[in-house]
């Protein structure tokens, strides 16, 4: 199994940030259900995002369009009419560069005896969701939804750009932010929240899933998905001399330096 130089959360993934997410949402997913009451499951719920680069540029967020296709009379595909047999066909296709849209992928707990109610909602959290614009919007939006309709809301944030206070404005009272972190807030006391701390020195912490009132805290174990990740992706062919961005703090640089340098990738 090809495993990263880092014990924990590898900084480097972050280069290939959607990959890695669309492979941990799935992952996520799949242990939990393995670990649910039987009548709870795990879904992965999707929101599409286009956001533009150019700051003079207005960035604009859109949703699935719904797409309704009308059949033939005789049920199949329509054929042309003779007029129409001989076609004009172009000399080129030329392409127009848009904006493409970006999909972030969540995890749903929902309680199969209550219609499809939701318990618990899990976000794994992208960049795009601590800078100003469509996404920061959209995931704000999607916290008050969740605190305002009763479901647990579990937030991990194993990325480094853009500004997690801006999301997770608690945070600010902690003396040294770690590189990594994950928060629990509970729908019976959504005032309290539950943070586990993830340095880059040291392996992600697994952490505690709260789902209905009835029922028994769930084991999200991280660090084994994210290996499963790392390996499943082919992810040991990263360059690891590209730079950071964000860079690391002094402290992280000179440790990333010192693993990178003991695993050969400089």
């Amino acid at each position: 199994m090809v495993k990263s130089p880092f014990p924990g959360m590898d900084p480097y993934l972050e280069h290939i940030w959607l990959d890695v997410h669309s492979a941990l949402v799935t992952y996520i997913r799949d242990q939990l259900q393995d670990r649910l009451p039987v009548d709870l499951c795990a879904r992965m719920e999707s929101r599409v995002l286009v956001e533009v680069d150019d700051e003079n540029l207005e960035s604009r967020s859109k949703y699935p369009d719904v797409f309704l296709a009308e059949a033939s009379p005789s049920g199949g595909t329509a054929l042309l009419n003779e007029s129409s047999s001989i076609a004009a066909e172009p000399d080129m296709i030329l392409v127009e560069a848009r904006s493409e849209p970006a999909t972030q992928r969540y995890i749903q707990i929902i309680d199969a005896q209550t219609g499809g109610r939701v318990v618990t909602s899990i976000e794994l959290i992208s960049p795009s969701n601590k800078r100003p614009g469509p996404g920061q919007e959209l995931y704000l939006a999607k916290q008050d939804e969740c605190l305002n309709a009763g479901v647990n809301l579990v937030e991990i944030d194993l990325t480094r750009g853009g500004n997690r206070l801006s999301i997770l404005p608690p945070l600010w009272r902690l003396d040294h932010p770690p590189t990594y972190i994950g928060c629990v807030r509970r729908a019976k006391d959504s005032a309290r929240w539950a943070v586990y701390l993830m340095p880059l020195d040291q392996p992600l912490k697994p952490m505690r899933i709260p789902l209905r009132a009835k029922d028994e805290d769930v084991i999200l174990e991280l660090q084994p998905l994210v290996e499963q990740a790392y390996h499943r992706g082919r992810y040991g062919n990263l360059d690891y001399n590209r730079p950071l961005d964000p860079p690391l703090d002094k402290d992280d640089a000179a440790f990333a330096e010192q693993i990178l340098k003991a695993a050969g990738k400089r």
